[in-house]
């Protein structure tokens, strides 16, 4: 098993780096959460991962916090959850939004991820409420970007969410017009996202 990887970051992504470990390229899927954790392109960066193996192939996935990791594991846990919902509700909520929402029931919040309808939330809710502590885990904000930049970035990750790009488009403009300068990617994505819905 592949716990953690750690090299140079050749490629960056919104939901796909490219990590050189000693001169072997290993494609990493990661959540926005980690996204705006990561260093600049040639840095050398850390994840913690995990190795999803598929008759069709391998899968790795990273993430730049243990907490990331752990709801990532939790959420492919449950019945009906893949790897690729998983990491549509970490790029959506935080990993302490996540957590309130399933101690305090809220299927709406988590109806309001891509991928995840009535019956997957009440399903996570069901198997992961008893899991979870009340206690609420802090997460760092990600660094400001230009906002053309942040702009692109959203458009991107909604696409690799499953939404058209021209939908994306328009959402990410209706959201931004709406966002205060100081707001970071995460809020655009959800404004976006609550537009796509």
């Amino acid at each position: 098993m592949i716990d953690t990887l750690s090299g140079k970051l050749i490629k960056k992504l919104p939901t796909y780096v490219l990590i050189d470990v000693n001169g072997v390229g290993y494609g990493v899927n990661i959540p926005l959460s980690t996204y705006h954790q990561l260093l600049q392109v040639n840095d050398n960066v850390s994840l913690f991962t995990h190795l999803v193996v598929r008759e069709d192939g391998l899968l790795l996935y990273g993430f730049s916090t243990t907490d990331e990791k752990r709801i990532f594991l939790a959420l492919i846990s449950v019945s009906g959850i893949g790897a690729r919902t998983a990491l549509a509700v970490l790029s959506s909520l935080s990993v302490e939004e996540f957590e309130h929402a399933v101690i305090r029931e809220d299927v709406k919040r988590l109806t309001g991820v891509a991928g995840v309808g009535k019956k997957s939330a009440q399903r996570i809710i069901l198997e992961l409420k008893e899991k979870f502590s009340a206690q609420a885990t802090s997460s760092p904000l990600p660094a400001s970007l230009p906002e053309e930049d942040i702009k692109e970035d959203a458009i991107l990750a909604l696409v690799s969410l499953g939404y058209k790009k021209a939908a994306a488009q328009m959402a990410v403009q209706k959201a931004a017009a709406t966002q205060s300068n100081t707001s970071g990617i995460e809020d655009l994505i959800k404004a976006a996202l609550r537009i796509l819905s």
